[in-house]
């Protein structure tokens, strides 16, 4: 009868398995892969913005890679070229997303999506540290999920005792 009572317990999960549901951490990022491009509009002008997003590593980050070509203009008569990449990562031990960017004026933010939407439509990014700026500067970088093929992306600065100020907007479209 034990025998018997032992095979009942048993036989359960030998013939129903459970499975597991692994979920996919990187699915509220995972509409940013592949190459965007568009246009940009802020501190130094209006510009033409390529920028890619490609999981790297078996998957466990996602690069950004931005370019951003401003022509001499009025607001800017030089021109310039603006170069950034980031990497995002998912920190499992606080159940966040980091990003980390590195910036051709040399500055290195690290960000954090502290909260995420119901919707999913806007991740707001903001600065735990910046590096190589005056002490007490923030950022902030914002994605806006217009659809699956069109997103904002706004990039704000408060330097030490300023409120938050747009530096730039680029309007992107998925290739």
């Amino acid at each position: 009868m034990k025998r018997i009572g032992l095979l009942f317990c048993l036989l359960p999960p030998l013939v129903f398995p459970q499975t597991e549901q692994k979920t996919d951490v990187w699915e509220p990022l995972r509409f940013l892969e592949g190459t965007w491009e568009g246009t940009g509009d802020g501190f130094s002008g209006q510009s033409v913005v390529e920028q890619s997003y490609t999981f790297i590593l078996n998957g466990n980050f996602l690069q950004m890679q931005t370019r951003s070509e401003f022509k001499p203009q009025e607001k800017n008569p030089e021109g310039e070229i603006h170069e950034d990449m980031g990497i995002f990562s998912y920190d499992a031990g606080r159940k966040l997303f980091i990003l980390r960017g590195f910036y051709i004026e040399g500055f290195v933010n690290q960000y954090v999506l502290e909260t995420m939407p119901e919707d999913g439509k806007i991740l707001e990014f903001m600065t735990e540290t910046v590096e190589n700026a005056p002490s007490g500067t923030k950022a902030k970088l914002v994605f806006n999920r217009i659809d699956m093929d069109k997103i904002e992306r706004s990039f704000f600065v408060a330097w030490p005792g300023r409120d938050y100020s747009c530096f730039s907007v680029n309007t992107l479209v998925k290739k």
